[in-house]
């Protein structure tokens, strides 16, 4: 027992050259030369965040292995998946490390949502999702469907810190290898990053494109998650932005209908919902919805995003404001701006 034990220790060697001393003190040191009022709130927010992940990973890695090695309570097919989730997770974290090891003043600023960004470490303890999930790709595709995640985490990282250029530039890269491929779940993550990126730039029509195809091609691998991610977008991209609440109204049951086992997932979707309420006057609905996100996001069990319940709380603000109701509006407003302070600096 011991021997096999023996096997699952040492999971924080996996990180050496991605979250170790050397790599903190050239984030500090990025972060700190800017020189700037809110630098140093920035860095020790985002110093805790990511050694709170590297912990928590390393946790979940041993224990992961000892659930097969050890307790034999897991059978070694269920280890790979949750190792194939941890791996892609230590891409995204180191991908999170690069951008702010050369952090600018605008990522500076955006430093909590860069951090917000590294990938759920819960999804890699829930089975049922993971044997639910498409499979791994064929073994002579494998090196390249790594490399193309490696360039899909690098743009995530980058629309988190918002440099929306570098990050197509990655997408693009990723895209140029998977068209050669035979694995599809990749495409259905580069095409709702690349609407995502599209949208923060402004470019609707072309990121409701993209939206759409992820959605089509996550259909057709029976990858639910991702069509409820590419349909949310969807619904505030034509609800709001398109003012057409008709079809606003198509995409919300689709996305009610693929978000439901994930608090966080759809808190966050219905706090959209709630501000394409609001743009088309139906204030009443807007705030139930708002409320019903607070709610939700209060008892996400992922601690990933705590500006969460501060968007909800804010949206919840509006929509009460909007009908005259200040007394209920203000603490809403307050509780907002609190938690964004505590999380991006008074400065």
């Amino acid at each position: 027992a011991e021997q096999r034990a023996q096997r699952c220790r040492g999971a924080t060697r996996n990180l050496e050259g991605i979250w170790d001393e050397t790599r903190r003190d050239s984030v500090q040191a990025a972060i700190l030369a800017l020189d700037k009022p809110y630098a140093r709130h920035a860095w020790e927010r985002a110093e805790a965040a990511l050694s709170q992940y590297a912990e928590d990973w390393a946790s979940m890695h041993t224990e992961a292995c000892e659930a097969t090695t050890v307790r034999r309570e897991q059978p070694s097919q269920v280890l790979d998946l949750r190792m194939a989730c941890l791996q892609r997770a230590k891409v995204g974290l180191r991908s999170t490390v690069d951008v702010l090891a050369e952090a600018d003043d605008e990522v500076v600023l955006r430093a909590p949502m860069v951090t917000a960004g590294l990938p759920s470490l819960s999804r890699c303890a829930d089975i049922e999702a993971l044997t639910a999930h498409v499979g791994p790709p064929i073994p002579r595709e494998a090196a390249d469907v790594e490399e193309a995640q490696r360039h899909l985490a690098d743009a995530g990282a980058l629309y988190s810190a918002g440099r929306y250029d570098p990050a197509l530039e990655a997408l693009a890269t990723a895209n140029v290898i998977v068209e050669r491929l035979q694995y599809g779940p990749v495409k259905v993550e580069i095409l709702h990053l690349e609407g995502l990126v599209l949208d923060a730039l402004g470019r609707y029509e072309e990121s409701q494109a993209a939206q759409l195809a992820s959605m089509r091609h996550a259909a057709g691998l029976h990858m639910v998650d991702e069509m409820g991610r590419a349909s949310q977008q969807l619904m505030f991209l034509v609800g709001y932005e398109g003012g057409d609440w008709g079809l606003g109204q198509a995409y919300r049951t689709i996305t009610e209908a693929t978000t439901h086992d994930s608090p966080e997932a759809e808190a966050d979707w219905r706090n959209g919902l709630a501000g394409v309420l609001i743009r088309h006057g139906r204030y009443d609905e807007a705030e139930q919805e708002a409320r019903a996100a607070v709610e939700l996001a209060r008892g996400a069990a992922d601690g990933n995003n705590p500006l969460l319940v501060a968007n909800a709380r804010n949206t919840l603000g509006v929509s009460l404001y909007i009908q005259g109701n200040f007394a209920e509006a203000e603490p809403e407003y307050r509780a907002a701006l609190t938690a964004r302070e505590a999380e991006f600096g008074s400065d």
